[in-house]
């Protein structure tokens, strides 16, 4: 759908076409409608044409040349739950209680400006507060390389680059949550390559709270992330992703925690390891990802290496495998801009 777009620019040049006339010329309406017009024309004459507007999946906005791109967007997701569990679980301070709550309720709102600044502002107004997640700006002028800056997933894991709107699961794994960084303050430089068959990430981040406030003294860590597509064929109806990705991190009051809560929520963890004094923590995580027609698998190994302040160490590891069948015969799409699957889109009815 296409739309005039009257800017600031076409209203000072309707106002001063206007206002120079004096009130006894007695404009008629018509000629007020005639100068708004040429105004209108001539401003759409300056862009090259008409803004384009559209409604699809999101609100968005896009300049004739493509230079400026404007989108809003949101999501709610409400989960209802329904446990059966044996008593252990209650008597080991597990209790599994049916629920329904808000799990995510978010606004955003994203653009491009002069075709090289990309911005990205999402809050969340679940569970009565509001936080900042990913809110961030990327400079995309240099020819090899992205420079981000801002509040964002540290590039670490593969469950947590696909979009909560297009994992396999209603929830991602139970670790993600006790092994994977989440979204914190720093930058990051990033970019595709050989063709966006693969991908790179690094970055310098600072560990935040709910609000992106760098917490006690906000000591940095360092995160990376590299993907490749060894097959990659028939548009993406057959691929295979393979990944790395490593982080070393120095918790600033040198305390760290690992607890794993269940796939479906809500619910306590169901494993936690305390809390643990450290003097730093390596994480590494390895990926192995596909897609083959209808089918598709997700798969990570990942482990968490500790020194512990009073000597030793203290390792923990995860693992899962996922595996999903669409039945009305699309296959999952993969970004190769993230490295990570994005959107199912049904064609059929089934």
């Amino acid at each position: 759908m296409k739309s005039n777009l009257s800017t600031a620019a076409c209203l000072v040049a309707m106002l001063c076409a206007v206002a120079p006339a004096p009130a006894q010329d007695g404009l008629t309406e018509e000629e007020v409608r005639e100068i708004v017009r040429s105004a209108l024309a001539e401003q759409e004459a300056d862009s090259g044409g008409e803004w384009k507007v559209g409604t699809k999946n999101h609100i968005t906005f896009e300049s004739p040349d493509g230079q400026f791109k404007y989108q809003i967007g949101g999501r709610i997701q409400q989960h209802w739950t329904a446990w059966s569990a044996d008593k252990e679980f209650a008597a080991a301070g597990v209790p599994l209680e049916d629920s329904t709550y808000l799990r995510r309720a978010r606004l955003y709102v994203s653009g491009l400006v002069w075709g090289n600044v990309y911005f990205k502002a999402q809050y969340e107004f679940a569970d009565s507060a509001v936080k900042a997640a990913d809110v961030y700006m990327e400079l995309r002028e240099f020819d090899n390389v992205k420079l981000r800056v801002g509040h964002f997933y540290e590039p670490f894991g593969y469950d947590v680059m696909v979009s909560d709107n297009d994992s396999t699961f209603v929830e991602r794994t139970s670790g993600e949550s006790g092994e994977t960084p989440n979204r914190n303050m720093g930058f990051m430089v990033h970019n595709p390559y050989l063709d966006e068959r693969g991908t790179w990430a690094i970055g310098a981040f600072r560990p935040t709270d709910g609000n992106g406030k760098v917490v006690n003294d906000g000591h940095l860590s360092y995160t990376g992330r590299v993907t490749y597509l060894p097959m990659d064929e028939d548009d993406g109806r057959k691929l295979i992703h393979v990944g790395a990705a490593a982080s070393w991190r120095d918790p600033d009051d040198g305390l760290v925690s690992y607890a794993a809560e269940p796939e479906a929520r809500k619910a306590n963890d169901v494993i936690d390891a305390g809390t643990l004094m450290v003097d730093g923590v390596a994480l590494y995580g390895l990926e192995f990802c596909g897609t083959m027609g209808q089918f598709s698998w997700q798969s990570e190994y990942m482990a968490s290496m500790n020194d512990l302040e009073m000597g030793g160490t203290a390792d923990f590891e995860h693992y899962y495998a996922q595996l999903s069948y669409i039945v009305t015969g699309e296959h999952r799409a993969y970004k190769r801009s993230s490295g990570a699957h994005g959107t199912v889109r049904p064609q059929h009815n089934f």
